[in-house]
């Protein structure tokens, strides 16, 4: 609610947009709409995220907006990990289809270049008598002309999307490339087929700067593709943290159901070495728990009845039952999913401006270059030369890049972020990080690596090597990364460990291990106490390596 006016925020996948022209359009057309408060769209997730007043605004309105403008949308729905997956390979199918269409046309564009321009350098190549210029240039000319229009074929989006937005009156980066590279194309089809009236014509042809120009966009489009792909891995690889299936206790019998399907209350069963489904409270049993991918802290923590478990948290060694209290997007890994994808979409104001420049960029640079023919032609210049100023005014301004960079740059860096457990809650947060002139850090995981190691060995009344020996082979069946520490620090100063005739991990304390004949017991201060052994002038390491 804003001003006492219920307001609606939802966000609509946009299809169809090629350059910031095509989002700077549909911002245009939605935020003229009567009780639209605010229409921002991402270029880089193609998204578009409206507020608007619901007794005014209804959803069909907006998308039938959208689809005057040219492009098609829909409203975005809860992903879960499958439908990402699904979406990876739908954009994976798209940039392989680039990727073909742009070797297609790289292959066909070297033989294009070394036909017209071969005669040009300093060295001129050799060419077979039947394509040789002067001797047969209609055969000259048809090579070009079949060559450039299998590269056009390729790249025929750019005049399918560029001329059906100029036409709706939003022109966009696509529709200076199809003019550009249009005109040079008929232009030269017009010169070969005069070629017959004079061979003087053979020289007015322009299709490779068609054919070329055509290809290093497309080059460009599939750079971009593989850039927008990497940008989700970081989310797809948040939800691979929650496991697909959970077991559940209904009615004194297990059941394996998809994770989607469990309800707020169900009990779970919880087997040492899984993961933990959905957030909930542990009802019975004790174990200990890796909460790392949330805290950062790599140190079990020792869950017990009562005790709160975060969904795609590790269990290590107990089973346990815990009763579930979030689902779906409630959950704490959901939060995160959710805050990292508004990160994303959501727009810094350096981008806006972008953005706003994009709009008014392309009908200015299509007035200029119309501007620029008429001038030249004006002045007493050729048909050839008036074409070339047209061509290249609408091919060399053609900034793709200035309305992508920085969206993209903002998914990149939240994206690596997520990877490396720093959350940016959005991009103005980015954006403004260069004015920070003091950092405050959690120690553990942040400065550190997060992962124990063995410092140093005290022991009194043993040698340190043959403590080691007899600890690392006790722990060699641990889970706890302090027991991996410690087996880790005995092979890297290769000791040989040896396996322990028994083994028994006791959950928030230690482990029991019968060890040559011997009971070995390994842990914390609470298993020391209830053994009634007295630490003694050993208690005082304790509280030093503690702090």
């Amino acid at each position: 609610m804003k001003g006492g006016i219920d307001l609606k925020t939802e966000v609509y996948i946009i299809k169809g947009m090629t350059c910031a022209s095509c989002s700077s359009a549909v911002e245009r057309v939605t935020r003229k709409m009567d009780g639209v408060t605010r229409s921002d769209v991402n270029l880089a997730t193609n998204k578009m995220t409206i507020e608007y007043e619901e007794e005014k605004v209804t959803p069909e309105d907006i998308m039938n907006r959208v689809e005057r403008a040219g492009f098609a949308a829909e409203q975005e729905v809860l992903k879960d990990e499958k439908k990402v997956k699904e979406e990876k390979e739908e954009r994976e199918e798209a940039s392989h289809k680039i990727k073909r269409r742009l070797i297609i046309s790289i292959v066909l564009a070297v033989p294009l270049l070394y036909i017209s321009m071969g005669h040009m350098i300093p060295f001129p190549l050799p060419l077979p008598g039947f394509l040789d210029m002067h001797k047969q240039p209609l055969n000259f000319a048809l090579a070009q002309l079949i060559l450039t229009t299998f590269i056009l074929i390729c790249g025929r989006k750019f005049y399918i999307i560029g001329f059906k937005t100029l036409f709706r009156g939003h022109p966009n980066m696509d529709s200076l490339v199809a003019i550009g590279t249009g005109s040079a194309y008929i232009y030269s089809l017009v010169m070969t087929a005069l070629i017959p009236a004079s061979h003087m014509y053979v020289e007015r042809l322009y299709y490779e700067s068609a054919a070329v120009v055509v290809t290093l966009v497309m080059l460009g489009k599939y750079l971009e593709s593989r850039s927008k792909g990497k940008t989700s891995e970081a989310i797809q690889k948040l939800m691979e943290l929650a496991p697909d299936v959970a077991v559940v206790l209904r009615d004194g019998t297990e059941a394996e159901v998809p994770t989607t399907e469990v309800k707020k209350g169900d009990i779970l069963l919880i087997r040492p070495g899984s993961r933990v489904p959905l957030d909930g409270l542990v009802v019975s049993g004790n174990s200990s728990v890796d909460e790392s991918m949330l805290t950062g802290e790599s140190i079990p923590v020792e869950k017990t009845a009562g005790s709160e478990v975060i969904g795609g948290s590790i269990n290590y060694n107990g089973s346990m039952q815990v009763e579930v209290t979030h689902t779906g997007s409630d959950t704490t890994l959901a939060k995160i999913i959710k805050l990292m994808e508004d990160a994303q979409g959501k727009k810094a104001p350096i981008s806006k401006l972008a953005d706003t420049v994009a709009g008014y960029f392309v009908p200015a640079v299509i007035v200029i270059a119309v501007a620029a023919a008429i001038i030249w032609a004006l002045a007493g210049h050729d048909l050839a030369f008036v074409l070339t100023i047209f061509v290249s005014v609408l091919v060399i301004a053609c900034p793709c890049a200035l309305g992508l960079a920085t969206p993209t740059a903002i998914m990149v860096g939240t994206g690596l972020g997520a990877k490396y457990g720093i959350l940016i809650k959005s991009g103005e947060a980015l954006e403004i990080t260069h004015k920070i002139d003091a950092v405050v850090l959690d120690k553990t995981g942040t400065v550190t690596e997060g992962k124990p190691r063995v410092v140093e060995i005290v022991s009194p009344e043993m040698e340190a090597e043959e403590l080691l020996r007899i600890t690392a082979s006790c722990e060699r069946d641990s889970e706890h990364p302090l027991g991996r520490a410690i087996v880790e620090d005995a092979k890297n100063k290769g000791i040989r460990l040896t396996e322990p005739e028994a083994f028994e991990s006791i959950t928030g304390k230690g482990i029991k291990a019968e060890f040559a004949g011997n009971e070995v017991y390994i842990g914390n201060e609470r298993m020391i106490s209830d053994l009634g052994i007295d630490l003694g002038s050993m208690k005082q390491y304790s509280g030093f390596y503690r702090r």
